[in-house]
């Protein structure tokens, strides 16, 4: 967030409260997906965005930490 200027912050949250009030507001994420990497183990914040995603109609597709994963190996 600290990285966001002022502009984005209000596009981001101008287009949510659009997607929400409009009845066909999902429809354009249904059969989309969504890459979620977390490096780093955060299962409440993971679950939230994968259930936020769900909503919307998108498939996930991630991984929570890295082990098991080429990350370590620098890939």
């Amino acid at each position: 967030m600290r990285n966001l200027l002022r502009e984005d912050i209000d596009s981001l949250i101008t287009t949510a409260l659009d997607l929400k009030q409009r009845k066909d507001g999902c429809e354009r994420f249904r059969g989309k997906k969504l890459a979620s990497l977390f490096y780093e183990n955060s299962t409440r914040t993971r679950e939230s965005f994968e259930q936020a995603a769900a909503n919307l109609g998108m498939q996930v597709v991630g991984f929570s930490g890295t082990e098991g994963t080429s990350v370590k190996k620098g890939e």
